[in-house]
Protein backbone atom coordinates (compact mmCIF):
# COMPACT_ATOMS: atom_id res chain seq x y z
CA UNK A 1 0.00 0.00 0.00
CA UNK A 2 0.87 3.11 -0.77
CA UNK A 3 -0.18 6.75 0.47
CA UNK A 4 0.52 10.33 -0.74
CA UNK A 5 0.80 12.30 2.39
CA UNK A 6 -1.70 15.37 2.15
CA UNK A 7 -2.61 15.11 5.82
CA UNK A 8 -1.48 16.92 8.76
CA UNK A 9 1.01 15.06 11.87
CA UNK A 10 -2.32 15.93 13.81
CA UNK A 11 -4.67 13.68 11.52
CA UNK A 12 -1.88 11.05 12.11
CA UNK A 13 -1.93 11.60 15.88
CA UNK A 14 -5.69 11.16 15.71
CA UNK A 15 -5.93 7.89 14.48
CA UNK A 16 -2.89 5.98 16.13
CA UNK A 17 -4.02 8.00 19.15
CA UNK A 18 -4.63 4.11 20.91
CA UNK A 19 -2.17 2.21 19.01
CA UNK A 20 1.12 1.43 20.15
CA UNK A 21 3.11 3.89 17.92
CA UNK A 22 5.86 3.51 20.36
CA UNK A 23 6.10 7.33 21.80
CA UNK A 24 9.51 7.55 23.05
CA UNK A 25 11.03 6.84 19.63
CA UNK A 26 8.99 9.35 18.06
CA UNK A 27 9.81 11.61 20.38
CA UNK A 28 13.30 11.41 19.58
CA UNK A 29 12.64 12.84 16.10
CA UNK A 30 12.56 16.94 16.27
CA UNK A 31 11.72 17.40 12.49
CA UNK A 32 7.58 18.09 11.81
CA UNK A 33 8.16 16.21 8.36
CA UNK A 34 9.86 13.68 9.62
CA UNK A 35 8.05 13.11 12.37
CA UNK A 36 5.02 13.20 10.08
CA UNK A 37 6.37 10.37 7.98
CA UNK A 38 6.98 8.14 11.27
CA UNK A 39 3.34 8.51 11.79
CA UNK A 40 2.07 7.83 8.23
CA UNK A 41 4.21 4.92 7.73
CA UNK A 42 2.60 3.25 10.94
CA UNK A 43 -0.74 4.43 9.53
CA UNK A 44 -0.40 2.87 6.00
CA UNK A 45 1.24 -0.51 8.46
CA UNK A 46 -2.40 -0.48 9.90
CA UNK A 47 -4.29 0.17 6.91
CA UNK A 48 -2.70 -2.70 5.25
CA UNK A 49 -3.04 -4.86 8.60
CA UNK A 50 -6.95 -4.28 8.84
CA UNK A 51 -7.28 -5.01 4.83
CA UNK A 52 -5.59 -8.50 5.41
CA UNK A 53 -7.44 -9.12 8.74
CA UNK A 54 -4.55 -8.86 10.25
CA UNK A 55 -5.29 -7.41 14.15
CA UNK A 56 -2.77 -4.24 14.35
CA UNK A 57 -1.82 -3.48 17.75
CA UNK A 58 1.06 -1.04 16.88
CA UNK A 59 4.71 -1.69 15.80
CA UNK A 60 7.94 -2.97 17.51
CA UNK A 61 11.29 -3.20 16.16
CA UNK A 62 13.84 -5.59 17.01
CA UNK A 63 17.65 -4.72 18.36
CA UNK A 64 18.50 -4.33 14.48
CA UNK A 65 15.74 -1.75 13.85
CA UNK A 66 13.83 -4.24 11.53
CA UNK A 67 9.90 -3.35 12.09
CA UNK A 68 7.50 -5.99 12.88
CA UNK A 69 3.90 -6.00 13.72
CA UNK A 70 3.33 -6.58 17.28
CA UNK A 71 1.77 -10.29 18.25
CA UNK A 72 1.81 -11.41 14.86
CA UNK A 73 4.29 -13.44 12.74
CA UNK A 74 3.40 -12.16 9.52
CA UNK A 75 6.40 -9.90 8.13
CA UNK A 76 6.11 -6.29 7.05
CA UNK A 77 8.29 -3.66 5.34
CA UNK A 78 8.31 0.31 5.63
CA UNK A 79 9.20 2.55 3.48
CA UNK A 80 8.75 6.93 3.08
CA UNK A 81 9.67 9.00 1.11
CA UNK A 82 9.21 13.12 0.84
CA UNK A 83 5.50 12.67 -0.33
CA UNK A 84 4.85 9.16 -0.29
CA UNK A 85 4.69 6.67 2.33
CA UNK A 86 4.17 2.85 1.89
CA UNK A 87 3.84 -1.06 3.62
CA UNK A 88 4.23 -4.56 2.34
CA UNK A 89 3.00 -7.55 4.28
CA UNK A 90 3.97 -10.81 3.34
CA UNK A 91 2.18 -13.70 5.50
CA UNK A 92 4.83 -16.12 5.13
CA UNK A 93 8.54 -15.26 4.19
CA UNK A 94 10.60 -11.77 4.60
CA UNK A 95 9.92 -8.82 2.48
CA UNK A 96 11.85 -5.58 1.80
CA UNK A 97 10.48 -2.29 0.58
CA UNK A 98 11.83 1.12 -0.89
CA UNK A 99 10.31 4.04 -2.38
CA UNK A 100 13.23 6.35 -3.73
CA UNK A 101 12.84 10.14 -5.75
CA UNK A 102 14.82 9.76 -8.64
CA UNK A 103 17.60 12.48 -8.23
CA UNK A 104 21.15 13.32 -9.96
CA UNK A 105 22.99 12.90 -6.64
CA UNK A 106 23.11 8.96 -8.02
CA UNK A 107 25.77 10.30 -10.43
CA UNK A 108 27.54 11.03 -7.66
CA UNK A 109 27.06 8.03 -5.31
CA UNK A 110 26.81 4.95 -8.09
CA UNK A 111 30.24 3.79 -7.40
CA UNK A 112 29.80 3.27 -3.68
CA UNK A 113 26.80 0.74 -3.85
CA UNK A 114 27.06 -0.51 -7.07
CA UNK A 115 29.86 -3.25 -9.07
CA UNK A 116 31.36 -2.19 -12.24
CA UNK A 117 29.04 -4.41 -14.30
CA UNK A 118 26.38 -3.12 -12.77
CA UNK A 119 27.45 0.41 -13.27
CA UNK A 120 27.90 -0.83 -17.52
CA UNK A 121 24.52 -1.92 -17.44
CA UNK A 122 22.99 0.96 -16.06
CA UNK A 123 23.96 3.06 -18.75
CA UNK A 124 24.23 6.08 -16.67
CA UNK A 125 20.49 6.52 -17.18
CA UNK A 126 19.16 7.99 -13.91
CA UNK A 127 15.82 6.27 -13.88
CA UNK A 128 17.79 2.47 -14.10
CA UNK A 129 20.46 3.65 -11.30
CA UNK A 130 17.21 4.41 -8.68
CA UNK A 131 16.03 1.23 -9.86
CA UNK A 132 19.59 -0.54 -8.53
CA UNK A 133 19.40 1.67 -5.74
CA UNK A 134 15.94 1.18 -4.41
CA UNK A 135 16.80 -2.35 -5.42
CA UNK A 136 19.33 -2.99 -3.08
CA UNK A 137 17.44 -1.06 -0.10
CA UNK A 138 14.66 -3.43 -0.52
CA UNK A 139 17.07 -6.07 -0.45
CA UNK A 140 18.87 -4.48 2.64
CA UNK A 141 15.46 -4.37 4.20
CA UNK A 142 14.39 -8.65 3.58
CA UNK A 143 17.52 -9.39 4.93
CA UNK A 144 17.05 -6.49 8.68
CA UNK A 145 20.76 -7.05 9.50
CA UNK A 146 23.23 -4.21 9.71
CA UNK A 147 26.59 -4.15 8.82
CA UNK A 148 25.95 -5.04 4.81
CA UNK A 149 27.77 -3.52 1.65
CA UNK A 150 25.57 -2.96 -0.77
CA UNK A 151 28.25 -3.05 -3.51
CA UNK A 152 29.65 -6.40 -2.91
CA UNK A 153 26.72 -8.39 -0.49
CA UNK A 154 23.53 -7.32 -3.23
CA UNK A 155 23.84 -7.65 -6.22
CA UNK A 156 21.44 -6.60 -8.75
CA UNK A 157 21.66 -9.07 -11.84
CA UNK A 158 20.85 -6.85 -15.84
CA UNK A 159 17.78 -5.91 -16.24
CA UNK A 160 15.33 -3.72 -18.51
CA UNK A 161 13.22 -0.73 -17.57
CA UNK A 162 10.06 -2.72 -18.60
CA UNK A 163 10.78 -6.20 -16.92
CA UNK A 164 8.10 -6.79 -14.82
CA UNK A 165 10.75 -8.71 -12.38
CA UNK A 166 14.14 -8.39 -11.16
CA UNK A 167 16.43 -11.13 -9.81
CA UNK A 168 18.73 -10.57 -7.18
CA UNK A 169 20.71 -12.23 -4.68
CA UNK A 170 21.80 -11.43 -1.01
CA UNK A 171 25.85 -12.95 -0.01
CA UNK A 172 26.04 -12.81 3.42
CA UNK A 173 28.05 -15.15 5.33
CA UNK A 174 24.74 -15.86 7.46
CA UNK A 175 22.17 -15.67 4.85
CA UNK A 176 22.49 -16.33 0.97
CA UNK A 177 19.75 -16.45 -1.21
CA UNK A 178 18.23 -15.75 -4.55
CA UNK A 179 14.91 -13.14 -4.82
CA UNK A 180 13.13 -11.78 -6.60
CA UNK A 181 12.22 -7.61 -7.09
CA UNK A 182 8.96 -5.68 -8.61
CA UNK A 183 9.53 -2.04 -9.70
CA UNK A 184 7.17 0.76 -10.29
CA UNK A 185 7.51 4.19 -11.06
CA UNK A 186 5.11 7.24 -10.23
CA UNK A 187 5.76 10.81 -9.42
CA UNK A 188 9.32 10.44 -10.11
CA UNK A 189 9.70 8.04 -7.54
CA UNK A 190 11.01 4.31 -8.00
CA UNK A 191 9.19 2.06 -5.53
CA UNK A 192 10.74 -1.70 -5.06
CA UNK A 193 9.34 -4.46 -3.42
CA UNK A 194 12.31 -7.51 -2.84
CA UNK A 195 10.58 -11.03 -1.53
Amino acid sequence: MVWEMTEPIDYFKKLLKKINYNLPDFEKISHPLKQREWLASRFVAKKLAESLDINYLGLIKDHYDKPFLQDSSVHLSISHSRHHVAAAIHLYQPIGIDLEIITEKLYLIKEKFLKSNEIFDANNDLENLCIYWSAKESLYKLYGKKGVNFKEQLNVYRFNKNDETINSEILMPDFEGIFQIKHFKFDKTIFTIAF
